[in-house]
């Protein structure tokens, strides 16, 4: 089997050793203010609101009361006593009708905004940002790739003319505009996994990579802390999102599940990705269980050898540890 590596690392490469500008129509924006907002956006999220820096927006989980993934969200602070979520718009009415539950006396209003979100992510984010500045109500320092980048939120009405102005400017960039199916490519090839695809009600934040990212193991309580911090104190899980490369076409696979030469399962795949150029091959997000890794050996999919490229830890946010890299002013 031929090395797929260098076909997926050329791939799209211009958006990522530059900057690539994509509407991010999938995400709705929620408004969640008043004197309580703070305390009790902190209990119901597991990253710690209550260190958010200015102008940057933190992932962060949605749990349940057994700390499985309700959603995932991306959480600005706008002002003291205000906060803008970006949550995805599949989930808005759950994720409504979730917080609802849990406002009994505070002061708490959520409300739904009529706006877009757009984001350029790279190395260029902010040079383009500087250079073309756009109608926007909001922006904000973002990472939803490995590089850092810009977030714009633009009322849906002026959002057709930010767009246009933004997709030339990234252009002269030498960077592209990118569209929903080469934005979930890039995702794959980056090994960012995708809520509802990747993980989801099922899910814990660490098999999926996420814990890093997306929780903070010292702040205060939140719903679903407990089974979070157990798994973390206990360090193994009973499965693990993984990258994988194998020859032949993800999208004609008529099974997905991952099996040992003799025919045992011992995982699946959830998305994946094929290039043509020189033969297909593809790349693939799945799910390893514990028992490879204690014993590890070759494994198939559909008949092909596939071949285990990373297990999937999305790191800290640059954003957060590096704030000068995505710097705008």
């Amino acid at each position: 089997m031929k090395s797929s590596d260098q076909s997926f690392r050329n791939a799209d490469s211009d958006g990522i050793e530059t900057v690539a500008v994509y509407s991010m129509e999938e995400l709705a924006v929620l408004s969640v203010e008043g004197d309580d907002a703070l305390s009790w956006l902190s209990g119901q999220v597991t990253n710690d609101v209550r260190a958010i820096p200015e102008g940057i927006a933190i992932y962060a989980i949605i749990p349940n009361s057994k700390g499985k993934v309700l959603s995932d969200l991306h959480i600005l602070q706008a002002e003291e006593r205000r906060f803008l979520l970006t949550v995805p718009a599949s989930h808005l009415k759950d994720i409504k009708n979730h917080f609802d539950k849990f406002i009994v006396m505070e002061d708490v209003e959520i409300a739904v905004l009529d706006e877009i979100l757009i984001t350029a992510q790279g190395p260029l984010a902010a040079t383009l940002a500087r250079e073309h500045p756009i109608p926007a109500s909001r922006m904000f320092r973002s990472e939803r790739l490995s590089s850092p980048g810009i977030d714009w939120l633009v009322p849906t009405e002026s959002a057709d003319r930010a767009l246009s102005t933004l997709f030339r400017a990234a252009k002269d960039l030498g960077g592209v505009s990118l569209n929903e199916t080469e934005w979930r490519r890039l995702l794959i090839q980056e090994g960012i996994p995708r809520l509802d695809i990747d993980f989801g009600p099922q899910t814990l934040p660490q098999e999926a990579g996420l814990e890093q990212r997306a929780v903070s193991f010292t702040k205060g309580c939140y719903r679903g802390q407990e089974a979070i911090h157990m798994l973390n104190t206990r360090g193994t899980t009973p499965k693990r999102l993984c990258q994988f490369s194998f020859s032949g076409d993800f999208d004609t696979l008529e099974h997905r599940e991952i099996c040992t030469e003799e025919g045992k399962s011992v995982g699946f795949l959830t998305s994946g990705i094929c290039t043509q150029e020189p033969e297909p091959t593809s790349l693939a997000l799945g799910y390893l269980r514990r028992t490879y890794f204690e014993h590890p050996q070759p494994i198939f999919v559909g008949g092909n050898a596939i071949t285990l490229r990373q297990e999937i830890h999305l790191p800290p946010s640059i954003a957060l540890t590096n704030g000068h890299d995505t710097q705008v002013d």
